[in-house]
């Protein structure tokens, strides 16, 4: 199964799910995009002066995301995709995608000034939906 995970910068959300997703399968089949990347010069999460709360936490569990790439959403980057799961509403997507029947919604709210309690929060709430995922093959809808 390939799929996309999407959230708005592709700093936090996106990252952690496909990280847990790669890594609960031992595969390489999740990548994660964003829909407004192209305001930050770096080009990987370690790249950032100040590292990210997504890499800390991610890091407490034991997965390095300093290596992550920054991606902007495109057309190409959802091509061979089975599965498309968004951290922001289909109203924020691209709007030749805000109809595509493979988007599945899960929001997880992000929250602009994030202290490490709220990110480690996120971060197991999107393990149990990628958990449930991976066990399932389904994805559960996370909307709220």
């Amino acid at each position: 199964m390939r799929i996309l995970f999407i959230c708005q910068h592709n700093l936090g959300r996106s990252q952690i799910a496909q990280a847990f997703f790669n890594h609960l399968t031992d595969t390489n089949n999740a990548k994660s995009v964003g829909t407004s990347v192209g305001m930050y010069p770096e080009k990987t999460l370690g790249e950032f002066k100040e590292e990210t709360r997504a890499t800390k936490v991610m890091r407490e569990v034991g997965l390095d995301l300093t290596k992550a790439p920054l991606r902007q959403i495109t057309p190409a980057s959802v091509r061979g995709i089975g599965q498309i799961i968004s951290f922001v509403s289909r109203a924020e997507l691209p709007e030749w995608l805000q109809n595509d029947a493979r988007v599945q919604i899960w929001l997880v709210k992000n929250y602009p000034a994030q202290d490490m309690e709220t990110v480690r929060r996120q971060r197991d709430e999107i393990l149990r939906g990628v958990r449930k995922l991976v066990k399932t093959g389904k994805i559960s809808n996370m909307a709220q």
